[in-house]
């Protein structure tokens, strides 16, 4: 029983990934994951404060 019950929660997380996917492309993002993704280029990627240091 305990199984089942593991079963349905995982495959419920996966089809609610699946869904927010789908809509966040009918929305017209280039990438869901992406904080940036409204702003139409997801390529900003977070670098570590000290890699913007240069010496």
């Amino acid at each position: 029983m305990v199984n089942l019950i593991v079963g349905a929660i995982i495959i419920a997380i996966i089809a609610g990934a699946i869904t927010k996917i789908i809509s966040e492309k009918k929305k017209g993002t280039k990438c869901a994951s992406c904080p940036y993704s409204q702003g139409g280029s997801c390529s900003r990627v977070a670098t570590p404060k000290n890699a913007e240091k240069k010496s």
